[in-house]
């Protein structure tokens, strides 16, 4: 749980990421919903790995 709070909090603090992991969340219920797995699972892959591809603005 740490090592996700860390992770999380660093990406949202990239311009556009709270907008965006919202998006990642509504379309993996919508797919979820849908019965689409392969699609959530495909949203939920790219939104867990999304912290390690974000760069953090400097300070």
């Amino acid at each position: 749980m740490y090592l996700i709070k860390l992770t999380s909090q660093s990406a949202l603090e990239v311009e556009g990421r709270v907008t965006g992991t919202l998006d990642e969340h509504k379309k993996y219920f919508e797919y979820l919903k849908a019965g689409n797995g392969d699609a959530a699972y495909r949203v939920l892959i790219d939104h867990l790995m999304m912290p390690l591809n974000v760069v953090k603005p400097e300070k």
